[in-house]
C-alpha cells in the first residue's frame, strides 16, 4: 500500500481524483446511469514549476539552459501529455 503524504500537493490531487471516481461509481450503482471516467495524466501548462521533475518540465528547463535533452534509458517509454493552458 502506498504511503499517504497529506502535505504534498500532488498527493491531494490524486486523492481528489480517487474520491471523484468513487462518487461517480456510487451514483452509477444507485441510479443505474452510465458513466465515463477520464483519467488525465501528464498535464503541463504555463503555471507549472520548472523544477518539478516531470518529463515536460525537465525538457523545458534543459532547453532554456542550452543543455542536451535527457531521455531516460532505454527510451521506449510512451507518454500522453495534455496542455493545460486554456484560460479559466
Amino acid at each position: 500500500m502506498k504511503h499517504l503524504h497529506t502535505s504534498h500537493f500532488i498527493q491531494h490531487n490524486d486523492e481528489g481524483k480517487r474520491v471523484a471516481e468513487t462518487l461517480m461509481f456510487d451514483y452509477h450503482r444507485q441510479h443505474g446511469i452510465e458513466i465515463r471516467i477520464a483519467r488525465i495524466f501528464n498535464t503541463y501548462g504555463p503555471r507549472m514549476n520548472i523544477d518539478d521533475g516531470r518529463v515536460v518540465s525537465n525538457f523545458i528547463a534543459q532547453a532554456l539552459r542550452g543543455e542536451h535533452l535527457t531521455v531516460q534509458a532505454p527510451g521506449r517509454q510512451t507518454r500522453s501529455d495534455i496542455n493545460n493552458s486554456l484560460p479559466t
